[in-house]
């Protein structure tokens, strides 16, 4: 089997080999039912590149108890499925964390911003507000979940 990088993975590749750290895991649940939909992990490979992994809920006692958070695993007999979401990623901080998480420059003198990791629990509708003579605007209430 040859061995493969998280940007090298092609829809459908077959008999192939991924290092990667388990960065976090989680059960994803339904907003705002919070009923369990899969067991979940961000992989992380020596590249520094990152990809979600879920697994069914019912290899979910096998797999919680297997991957252990900054550990490393070789991982075999995968399926890479195309994703229907966009190509990012969030990687949320706490709050005293944020100053020494200011964006930097790296060797080759590019910007680079930090990343935030936590998920979504709630979207409210947009709610209008203020006067329509001073200026109407508009607010939405996004309730967001550390993993840290």
């Amino acid at each position: 089997m040859s061995e493969a990088t998280i940007a090298s993975l092609k829809v459908g590749q077959e008999k192939c080999v991924l290092e990667a750290k388990v960065y976090r895991k989680w059960t994803s649940k339904s907003i705002p039912q919070m009923t369990q939909l899969a067991f979940c992990c961000i992989l992380i490979d020596k590249e520094n590149n990152a990809v979600q992994a879920n697994m069914d809920l019912n290899n979910l006692d096998y797999f919680d108890s297997l991957l252990k958070p900054r550990t490393a695993y070789r991982i075999s007999n995968f399926i890479w499925k195309e994703s229907e979401f966009a190509e990012h990623h969030f990687k949320f901080t706490t709050y005293n964390q944020l100053q020494s998480k200011v964006p930097y420059r790296d060797e080759d003198s590019k910007l680079i911003y930090p990343i935030l990791t936590g998920c979504i629990r709630s979207i409210s509708d947009v709610i209008p507000f203020g006067n329509a003579n001073t200026g109407k605007k508009y607010r939405r209430k996004v309730d967001i979940e550390s993993l840290e």
